[in-house]
């Protein structure tokens, strides 16, 4: 178990895209809301998304807000913003832009001073380049942020989420537990159980019981809801 609230920022990491960030930043959110906590998400970095962050809206249509709330906190919550759906680095080239790790740490601070606590939600895996020189976990060591590490729980994760649990060892940054996703529901029960009691084994870290959003939602909402008490 993980008492996510006794942290002021915490970043969301994933083994690669498409993994089930998103859903589990916002699944997080609602259990801190529940919870009475001031809680704010952040994507510091989206691309494939024209004009407004499309994980975003993921996120506040979990916490019941308007549209409207994503447009007015959009620029704060989302400092970059690339309509080209490849890397960060390679998005900011194709559309002449550069990022800055000083102006993001200037907006999550900004968002600290009117909320308790600010999940922020990676993009792509954790090694995924920022510029020609940093990765996005560059900027996560800079700013000292624990890391929840997200992984879909399918064939071949083992190696994925080990190899990204040895990364943030070796590179000091705390993690604080690991979160596997069901998107594939075909996989048999079995399998899933299977790879949750490894990871635990093998990363001596929290590690929460799978989560079935895609077949079940409110079910994921439970099983979080008793993995972050």
């Amino acid at each position: 178990m993980i008492q996510l609230d006794n942290y002021k920022t915490v970043f969301i990491a994933g083994t690669d895209t498409h993994c089930g960030k998103t859903t589990v930043t916002a699944l997080c959110a609602n259990v801190l809301q529940q919870k009475k906590k001031q809680v704010e998400t952040q994507k510091w970095v989206q691309t494939g998304s024209k004009g407004l962050s499309d994980d975003l809206i993921r996120h506040d249509h979990f916490l019941n807000r308007p549209l409207s709330y994503t447009q007015k906190t959009h620029t704060i919550r989302n400092p970059y913003c690339f309509e080209t759906p490849v890397s960060p680095h390679f998005a900011a080239k194709i559309e002449r832009k550069t990022m800055s790790i000083g102006y993001i740490q200037k907006q999550l601070n900004t968002l600290l001073t009117h909320h308790e606590i600010i999940l922020i939600e990676g993009s792509g895996g954790c090694l995924v380049p920022v510029s020609e020189t940093e990765t996005l976990l560059d900027w996560v060591k800079r700013l000292k942020l624990p890391v929840l590490l997200v992984t879909e729980n399918k064939v071949g994760c083992l190696n994925h989420t080990l190899l990204t649990v040895a990364t943030l060892k070796d590179q000091s940054i705390h993690c604080l537990g690991i979160i596997p996703t069901q998107i594939n529901p075909e996989l048999p029960v079995s399998w899933l159980k299977n790879n949750v009691i490894t990871l635990r084994k093998f990363t001596g870290l929290p590690v929460c019981d799978t989560l079935p959003f895609e077949i079940n939602p409110q079910q994921s909402l439970s099983i979080l809801e008793d993995f972050l008490q």
